[in-house]
């Protein structure tokens, strides 16, 4: 069944290939559909390497807490170069400093000096996702440990595990897709890839490594590491993608639901990590063709469509509305600009526009609850925007209220 429901997704919406990996009482299912690259005839098997972009933050962090209960590393300390800012904060999204990545060729050192030069973007202790802190996070551990995010990962987690260690594109990979368009895959740097920029893996690897998290770090990691990883710290405002941020990954918490994981959004592939402790459960899907931001089509929306399915062969109940606890505000007291973002109230609905985000013409997003809209029709995939005070959030991304 959801063999069929996948390959059914794939033509649906665009996505020339994807790993669909399962997890429940300790056996492993991984499901594939399509081809490589649009035009080939190369199927995806469970061997074919994918993007995993940002799920290299939750790798990163656990790296990070491991070497913190192991004695190594202080996250209470602020990181190296010059960097006022705890090293739990980098890992929790609540540094303020913004979310930038290195310029082509720019060294990790220079880039960390470039972010530090820029101040803040949103304030401090507030939820605001962001790239640049995984720098930081990176050279802290070299410093602790005499090893950098992929050297310790490789050393610590992938190697024990039985994984590859790959950074960069491997050979045999899952091209990446945008516009119906295969396109190159970029190699990234180090400076980004604490962040997600180099890490590339298949869904079941991403099991492998998720099962960590229900054995309490099963003898590769420190459980103490494990613990701190499922501890919420901090909100995240109009629940968005997540009702909270823990460390280097999401929390959900809606009704019986409960959940950990984090998503990867890079040029032409889309990932998804879950993971269930109460059912010792995961999944992991993989696609190489992301989608808009809001929607519609691309990997982001073949997992909305799959998700509760996958939930049901799992055992695993679906989640519930969120507990927003946020009181509707006016949609004019909403509209303004927040950096690229043009807000302009209708009726009681809100037009947003971001021609350098490729949001035009303007998007009509109805409310969902308190001060988070979702594009009209709700189109699968579709990042919600929400409000706080002088912080208008698309999905994750926090932006300032300019006028």
């Amino acid at each position: 069944m959801l063999d069929a429901l996948l390959a059914e997704g794939c033509a649906r919406f665009g996505v020339p290939g994807a790993q669909l990996g399962l997890l429940r009482d300790g056996r492993r299912e991984v499901l594939c559909a399509g081809v490589l690259e649009v035009g080939g005839d190369a199927p995806v098997v469970p061997e074919t390497p994918f993007h995993a972009g940002s799920i290299a933050k939750p790798l990163a962090a656990t790296l990070a807490l491991d070497a913190a209960a192991r004695g190594e590393l202080d996250l209470g300390a602020p990181g190296p170069g010059g960097w006022d800012d705890p090293l739990r904060d980098l890992i929790g999204h609540t540094s303020g400093r913004p979310n930038v990545l290195p310029q082509e060729g720019e060294d990790i050192h220079a880039f960390v000096a470039r972010v530090r030069a820029m101040g803040r973007a949103t304030p401090a202790g507030r939820f605001a996702y962001g790239n640049a802190g995984w720098a930081v996070v990176d050279l802290a551990l070299e410093a602790a440990t005499g090893l950098g995010f992929e050297a310790l990962a490789a050393e610590r987690v992938l190697g024990p595990l039985g994984l590859a260690a790959r950074f960069g594109p491997p050979p045999g990979h899952a091209v990446p897709h945008a516009g119906g368009r295969a396109i190159a895959a970029d190699p990234g740097s180090r400076g980004s890839s604490a962040a997600g920029s180099r890490w590339w893996a298949t869904a079941g690897e991403l099991l492998a490594y998720a099962k960590l998290h229900l054995h309490e770090g099963g003898g590769v990691v420190e459980p103490a590491a494990i613990a701190l990883q499922r501890e919420p710290h901090v909100p995240v405002p109009g629940a968005t993608v997540a009702d909270e941020w823990a460390a280097g990954w999401a929390r959900w918490s809606r009704g019986e639901h409960r959940a950990l994981g984090w998503s990867g959004y890079t040029a032409g592939h889309r990932a998804y990590l879950r993971v269930f402790p109460e059912q010792g459960a995961a999944m992991a899907l993989l696609t190489n063709a992301a989608g808009p931001l809001l929607g519609g089509s691309g990997g982001s929306a073949l997992f909305d469509v799959s998700y509760p399915r996958v939930l049901e062969a799992l055992g695993v109940p679906r989640p519930g509305d969120p507990a927003d606890g946020c009181a509707p505000t006016d949609p004019a007291a909403l509209a303004g600009t927040y950096g690229p973002v043009v807000v302009e109230a209708d009726d009681a609905a809100l037009l947003v526009a971001a021609p350098a985000m490729g949001i035009a013409p303007a998007v009509r997003h109805v409310r969902a609850h308190g001060d988070t809209f979702v594009a009209e029709g709700a189109p699968p995939g579709g990042m919600a925007i929400a409000f706080d005070g002088d912080l208008f959030y698309l999905g994750p991304f926090a932006l300032r209220r300019a006028s």
